[in-house]
């Protein structure tokens, strides 16, 4: 979805014993900036907050996360500060850039508590229609192929309310040792922006979703794009904080937001071609969507 967990595994299993043994601040944590998420083994409640923690700058303050994560809803704000990030040139720095995309991230930190990690943003052309590119990333049949790190997806609630319609989900992804596996607890909701569409993701605490003794429960907040530049050819950008909790040090998880490689991405395009040879070229929608196409149709008649 947003980064490769099994790449964090790896990168967080170099940390040396020594830095263990240590006491290195692995976790920064502080009651005056709790934080969403929660480690397995942990009985506090941590809160996503949208403070800043030692008076950083104004553009570090324009990163805090600004909803309640104890409401079930959604509004205009969600999708427009998707649209801001992804339009705000001045926030992002370029990682890396090839013919087929572009991986930037943020210069400023995002907190979640007192836990500073950057964003990402990563934009990229597609050879399909941008129908085709959107049934087949909310297609139920498809997204394990493109988020191919989710071991499992469970449908957990579904709103309409203010206008608004969204899903919520429960991400899993089982991970290797020496990492405890991870979970999302995520609201979802799509609709049309002109030439396209656009999709939000969001944490929030859910009572159909309780912490699981067995899973860290991560942290996002972001969405993703999916713009017309031709009949047949699209371009997606995504943009996402997330926060997988636990011991991995910000600056790990900093450095492989950076090195971000092609598989989310040539994903995608495979599953815009097998989809659509399988349809016979037909520009269909999914009858299975995890209750996304659902936010579509109803944004559509509101």
């Amino acid at each position: 979805m947003i980064h490769n967990p099994r790449k964090l595994a790896r990168e967080a299993s170099k940390q040396s014993m020594k830095d263990l043994l240590s006491g290195a601040n692995f976790i920064s944590r502080s009651k005056s900036s709790p934080k969403l998420g929660q480690d397995a083994a942990s009985s506090e409640e941590p809160m996503l907050n949208a403070d800043l923690v030692d008076g950083k700058n104004d553009t570090t303050k324009e990163l805090g996360v600004l909803y309640n994560p104890d409401l079930v809803e959604i509004d205009e704000r969600d999708f427009n500060r998707v649209l801001s990030d992804i339009k705000n040139n001045t926030m992002w720095k370029t990682v890396f850039h090839s013919d087929e995309r572009t991986v930037m991230v943020s210069k400023s930190p995002f907190y979640n508590g007192r836990k500073g990690l950057k964003k990402m943003c990563e934009t990229g052309v597609i050879p399909y229609s941008v129908d085709e590119v959107f049934h087949a990333y909310v297609d139920a049949d498809y997204i394990q192929n493109i988020e191919s790190e989710i071991h499992a997806i469970t449908n957990l609630d579904y709103v309409e309310k203010n206008g608004k319609a969204l899903s919520v989900l429960r991400f899993q992804y089982k991970l290797p040792f020496p990492l405890t596996n991870r979970d999302f607890c995520l609201i979802h909701s799509a609709r049309r922006i002109d030439d396209g569409y656009i999709m939000i993701r969001k944490s929030i605490r859910h009572n159909a979703c309780p912490i699981s003794k067995n899973y860290i429960r991560a942290v996002a907040s972001g969405g993703i794009v999916f713009e017309k530049l031709g009949e047949n050819t699209t371009r997606y950008t995504q943009t996402y904080f997330a926060d997988y909790g636990g011991w991995i040090l910000p600056v790990i998880f900093n450095k492989i937001v950076e090195k971000r490689d092609n598989k989310w991405h040539d994903a995608m395009v495979s599953a815009c071609k097998i989809r659509k040879e399988k349809n016979s070229g037909e520009k269909n929608s999914p009858e299975l969507s995890y209750r996304i196409m659902d936010t579509l149709k109803y944004h559509d008649r509101n």
